[in-house]
């Protein structure tokens, strides 16, 4: 008999995409409950994500919307520290990102250890930061320092996950297609589907139980049921205009 799961969901606008979805199609959430149900299973969801958190923000107040008996977490934060620096990055790139850096891992520690002092002995599944689909008129320079900065965001969520052993969502490899998102920074239906059948494939696999595990769940890849599905990606152009960039055509 496969064990009843309390699904939390914390962090931001990755999971708490609902306002930025097509009208009437499906957020993080509620795709994630209706493969649940498609499965027959006796699981329960809740989220406590906020669109526009930061790190701090998951244990200064998305606690308090959460339940006590979660048995997996699911954590998705860092994107938008990232983003309160964003027009410094294009001020001061290099004197920003150096900075950024040095706080950042232990703002993340700190966040873990909020967690695990709060819900002890539920396991907690850690996710990357994707790379936002800005556009070319930040300026090469930008752009490019922005890209560093989020691969070298993504290298320390990876170094905390492998040294905690933690699973990991890495939706740096997950979200590989323009079609992932609703706009330049905002995950999509398309990116939610693919977010959620990796969870399920790691919670099914009970790849969270136990010994602490280190696993990477990367697919990229759509569940073919899902294909003629994916909402038109002139949504996605719709939405383009994010920080007064246009994202890639």
């Amino acid at each position: 008999m496969e064990p009843v799961e309390h699904i939390l969901l914390l962090g931001d606008s990755i999971i708490d995409n609902g306002r930025y979805v097509p009208e009437g199609q499906p957020c993080v959430r509620e795709q994630l409950e209706a493969v649940i149900k498609a499965h027959g299973l006796p699981w329960l969801v809740t989220q406590a994500a906020r669109d526009g958190a930061v790190m701090e923000n998951v244990y200064m107040s998305q606690f308090y919307d959460s339940p006590r008996d979660a048995t997996v977490i699911v954590l998705s934060a860092g994107g938008n520290d990232g983003l309160c620096y964003f027009r410094d990055l294009q001020r001061r790139p290099w004197a920003t990102l150096t900075s950024f850096l040095s706080t950042f891992r232990a703002g993340y520690e700190k966040m873990l250890r909020k967690i695990r002092k709060t819900f002890p002995g539920v396991p907690v599944v850690l996710c990357t930061i994707y790379q936002a689909q800005l556009g070319s008129d930040l300026g090469w320079f930008t752009d490019t320092v922005a890209s560093l900065g989020v691969r070298l965001l993504n290298w320390i969520i990876r170094d905390i996950a492998a040294q905690q052993c933690l699973p990991l969502l890495d939706l740096w490899f997950i979200f590989d297609r323009r079609e992932d998102f609703a706009n330049a920074i905002e995950p999509g239906v398309p990116g939610g589907h693919k977010l959620v059948r990796n969870l399920m494939c790691l919670l099914k696999a009970g790849d969270h139980y136990g010994p602490s595990k280190h696993v990477i769940y990367a697919d990229a890849n759509y569940d073919p049921s899902f294909v003629e599905r994916i909402p038109l990606v002139t949504h996605f152009k719709a939405q383009r205009e994010v920080f007064g960039a246009s994202v890639i055509q």
